[in-house]
């Protein structure tokens, strides 16, 4: 018995060490994450992540950092308390952009033709065949009764009781914005006049906690999307959580989080409980398709997951894995089953409270919850094209990356050289591989190899489109 007492200790003993030495060099590694990123904040690598004209210079240091880290200080909210109320989180002292409240309760759009007494929906429908016969004959994507049914989700059982609506449900489309330009002009183009308002967070931090310019801010001060500057909603975020210099979700969620808590809460007014909200990342673009579908029908499930083409430093390498991602759900259950807090939107709908759900339903029995994927593999509901950027850009993105996943990149200088990135770019490889092996493959050309902003302005866009870096 003594001899079993004794390997039993050993044992246990083992074991906590072991858990204490992981933990530890956890910790240590993001230690040195957080010395590394201050000790190179002097001489820090500004963006240039478009071809709108950002630059490189050590003149973008926000000069009110050390003031701002000092105000931090004194944030008495739990580091993980990612439901904190707006006002103590966010000292908007700090913001010269003033929130401006919008108000999308005139918001109307028509959607529909009306042929023989019949709706159709416009984009849908062969509109001089539909009216030589007076009744709605789809184009070559669509189907249904009212040419209202995308092809790539008319094989779904979800769909099978969604009724056609005259009135259109509005849109909210969510994301937080560092410097990818390219993809929100994409985005703005594949979606126009679909979407009633944009809810953008930009930050003079990036999510490990280094200053940067208001990038966004002076792009609409200067007229860069005038046409859409009317349905944005701008939130300025200038709070940086202390902890996490140590774990880089924390700046994630208050970040999301920050879409809704402020954004919706109080900059958005006019909604309504069936109007739709989607929360997406800069470099996630739906397909116009889906939201059509989303605005012209009732009776759809939620919430609703996205399969996405995802792809990598532009739309020709095509990564293995798929992106799956929570991403819509209507704006009331937001409000009253996540209490505004954006960032649930996209865990998994088990993780949300079962109680809050319940009530949701009974208060709500026309805007049933029930989980389901839009798009799949061969047809996806969007694309998601990772480090699509200029080897300027994806440098930037490296050094600004939050402190999770070790490793983190940006902490390696040999990774930062411009060479090493674009000789990933041409083959196709990852930072943790040699840089002459493809890790990624080819993606095959098909009819929606991209957002057609992309492949309408070919020139512009080569740089996303075909690999820049091959011979030819």
């Amino acid at each position: 018995m003594r001899n079993r007492a004794t390997v039993y200790y050993i044992f246990i003993t083992v074991v906590v060490m072991a858990l204490l030495g992981y933990f530890g060099i956890a910790y240590v590694y993001q230690l040195r994450s957080a010395i590394i990123r201050h000790i190179d904040q002097e001489n820090f690598i500004g963006p240039y992540i478009t071809k709108d004209g950002l630059t490189s210079s050590d003149d973008n240091i926000d000069p009110i950092k050390k003031k701002i880290k000092e105000e931090n200080k004194h944030n008495t909210d739990t580091a993980r308390n990612i439901s904190l109320s707006a006002n103590s989180r966010i000292n908007r002292s700090y913001c010269p952009t003033n929130n401006q409240l919008i108000d999308i309760s005139a918001s109307k759009v028509s959607l529909t033709t009306e042929i023989g007494g019949h709706y159709c929906l416009t984009e849908g429908t062969d509109i001089p065949q539909s009216l030589e016969i007076n009744r709605c004959v789809c184009t070559e994507e669509w189907s249904g009764p009212h040419c209202d049914i995308p092809d790539f989700l008319n094989r779904y059982n979800h769909i099978k009781n969604v009724h056609f609506r005259k009135t259109p449900r509005r849109v909210i489309n969510a994301f937080p914005i560092n410097a990818e330009f390219d993809m929100v002009r994409a985005r703005f183009s594949e979606l126009s006049g679909l979407v009633d308002a944009y809810v953008i967070v930009e930050s003079n931090y990036t999510m490990n906690g280094s200053s940067k310019p208001l990038y966004l801010r002076d792009k609409l001060a200067s007229g860069m999307f005038a046409e859409d500057r009317h349905r944005i909603v701008y939130v300025c975020l200038n709070s940086y959580p202390p902890d996490a210099d140590y774990d880089g979700w924390i700046s994630q969620d208050l970040t999301r989080n920050s879409l809704g808590k402020i954004g919706v809460a109080e900059n958005l007014a006019g909604w309504r409980d069936d109007d739709w909200f989607i929360l997406n990342d800069a470099d996630e673009i739906p397909r116009r398709e889906l939201i059509l579908f989303l605005k012209s029908h009732d009776n759809i499930t939620s919430p609703i997951i996205l399969f996405y083409q995802t792809t990598i430093y532009g739309f020709f390498w095509r990564q293995k894995t798929s992106a799956e991602v929570f991403s819509v759900a209507p704006i009331s259950y937001l409000a009253e089953s996540l209490d505004y807090q954006s960032n649930l939107v996209r865990r998994d709908f088990s993780s949300h409270d079962f109680q809050k759900k319940l009530e949701f339903q009974r208060k709500h029995p026309d805007l049933p919850l029930k989980e389901w994927t839009a798009g799949t593999m061969a047809y996806p509901a969007g694309w998601h094209c990772s480090w699509c950027a200029t080897p300027e850009g994806i440098r930037w993105k490296l050094v600004s990356a939050a402190n999770s996943d070790p490793p983190r990149w940006g902490d390696y200088k040999d990774k930062l050289d411009l060479e090493y990135i674009k000789e990933l770019i041409r083959v196709g490889g990852w930072f943790d591989s040699d840089a002459n092996v493809g890790t990624f493959e080819p993606a095959k050309p098909s009819k929606h190899y991209a957002p057609k902003y992309f492949t309408r302005n070919l020139e512009e866009f080569s740089y996303l489109l075909r690999n820049p870096y091959t011979k030819r």
